[in-house]
């Protein structure tokens, strides 16, 4: 294979790696959740808001900026009260908002199933 063919297949390929990576639906949502910190230094509990969720993932808009790479642990339940539990999720991104939040964009630990996505919708 020439070496502008291997170029052209890697960018193909990272391409199709930035697809996949947002193939997760997003429905916007508004309701709080409570949450805290995972690890010694999280035991104060806080309220956020959930503004959009995925099966991969969720945005948060938190009073405090959280540190990029931090493990939360947020309680999500659903309207039919189905699904209660609390969710390890892992901050990727904390962007100032106009009012002095914090958007927080979080990843799942573990992706979360489809039927306990639309249980919280």
């Amino acid at each position: 294979m020439s070496e502008e063919s291997q170029h052209e297949a890697k960018a193909a390929l990272n391409a199709f790696d930035a697809e996949e990576r947002r193939i997760a639906h997003r429905f916007s949502c508004n309701f709080q959740t409570t949450g805290h910190i995972l690890g010694p230094r999280g035991g104060n509990s806080w309220v956020a808001t959930i503004t959009n969720i995925s099966a991969t993932g969720i945005g948060l808009i938190h009073r405090c900026r959280v540190k990029p790479g931090t493990v939360l642990v947020i309680k999500l339940q659903g309207n039919s009260q189905k699904l209660s539990r609390p969710l390890p999720v892992r901050v990727m991104h904390a962007t100032p908002q106009e009012n002095d939040d914090w958007l927080l964009g979080c990843a799942f630990v573990r992706k979360i199933s489809e039927e306990d996505l639309q249980s919280l919708l």
